[in-house]
């Protein structure tokens, strides 16, 4: 961004072509360290609340669903179809709501970036042993190689560079998914075969 703002300030002063270019792609990084910024901060606090075990009982449907609609938008424009199956029945659980509901956000804006196009991303939720519940999300995609799935998890870790950076990721998604879900006392199970997809899932303590 300095040496757009040189070449601004000097050669390019009085290029309106060039401005209106350069101007578009600084637009583009500042949005990118914003949302990087963020989320380095976002991972900051969580680090921080680590030890505050979750003792409020949450309802999971209501969650899931909020996290939907904030979904819609990415899911529509790759034509992607979110398929809540969790049972009405599923008990609630203890979580602390808003860092689960980023949980979802992750994992599902991942999903609705990486799956393949026209294809339907499955959430689930079933009874686990140890009274829990646990939480599933299934898509249809690439699906990632044994040799990344253990490293997923790492700050700044990407499978693919090029196309993160294309979809705006941060690298710390699940880095901060990780944080959470350490801090319930639970953590992120990746299965993935390539050529059919990824099932990332998690569990909660069941209330019941």
């Amino acid at each position: 961004m300095l040496g757009f703002i040189e070449t601004l300030q000097g050669p390019a002063k009085d290029d309106i072509k060039a401005s209106e270019r350069f101007l578009k792609i600084m637009q583009t990084e500042a949005d990118r360290m914003t949302r990087l910024i963020d989320d380095l901060l976002s991972l900051s606090k969580i680090e921080m609340s680590r030890h505050k075990k979750p003792k409020t009982p949450q309802n999971l449907q209501q969650i899931v669903e909020s996290t939907l609609q904030s979904m819609k938008v990415i899911a529509d424009i790759r034509k992607i179809t979110f398929e809540n199956t969790i049972p009405e029945s599923t008990p609630r659980v203890l979580a602390d709501y808003d860092q689960i509901m980023q949980v979802m956000v992750n994992l599902l804006s991942n999903a609705a970036k990486y799956a393949h196009s026209e294809t339907t991303v499955i959430i689930n939720a079933e009874i686990a042993q140890g009274n829990k519940v646990r939480i599933s999300i299934k898509d249809k995609g690439p699906g990632i190689d044994e040799e990344h799935l253990l490293r997923l998890t790492e700050r700044f870790y990407r499978v693919d560079n090029a196309r993160s950076r294309q979809m705006g990721g941060t690298g710390l998604g699940l880095a901060i998914v990780k944080h959470i879900l350490l801090r319930h006392n639970s953590h992120l199970s990746i299965r993935s075969t390539v050529g059919e997809g990824s099932t990332f899932s998690f569990s909660l303590r069941n209330v019941e």
